[in-house]
């Protein structure tokens, strides 16, 4: 299971030890993986976490879109951007477009508390699944993973 966590999410699961150690223990032990992508980095570089707090292991990973203006040289790839100007729209909240063309692209699950990313994101009918951090948290109490069958059945 693939898991980007917007920005918003990290101050929440900072505080909130029983789904910290939840999530701690399915990245242990049922292969979950937190991706972040640059440009989620670079705002949780500005946070107070100053970085990815060492309390969750995640992996960072280029932008999918290269924005100009925005992306900085070798930090984004040269993808269709369908996604990305999608979610934008009209608005100018490119950091946010960035993050979810990512989410769709490599993630299964997309966390967030923006209303508005999760309202745009569910409008788009793609595959990723898009939670707020209640959800998030009750998914990683009652996860039981899907058992595949014994071989030759």
């Amino acid at each position: 299971m693939k898991i980007v966590l917007d920005c918003n999410i990290y101050d929440i699961l900072a505080q909130d030890s029983e789904c910290l150690t939840l999530l701690t223990s399915l990245i242990e032990k049922e292969d979950w993986k937190v991706l972040i992508p640059i440009t989620l980095l670079d705002e949780l570089k500005d946070s107070p976490f100053k970085g990815i707090p060492d309390w969750i292991q995640a992996e960072e990973h280029l932008d999918l879109v290269a924005v100009y203006g925005h992306t900085k040289y070798g930090e984004g790839c040269y993808g269709d951007g369908n996604i990305y100007e999608c979610h934008k729209g009209n608005s100018i909240k490119i950091k946010d477009a960035i993050i979810v063309d990512f989410a769709v692209n490599k993630a299964d699950i997309f966390v967030s508390e923006d209303r508005r990313a999760r309202k745009r994101l569910l409008e788009m009918d793609v595959e990723t699944q898009v939670y707020d951090y209640n959800d998030f948290k009750n998914l990683t109490r009652h996860w039981r993973p899907i058992k595949k069958p014994p071989a030759g059945f």
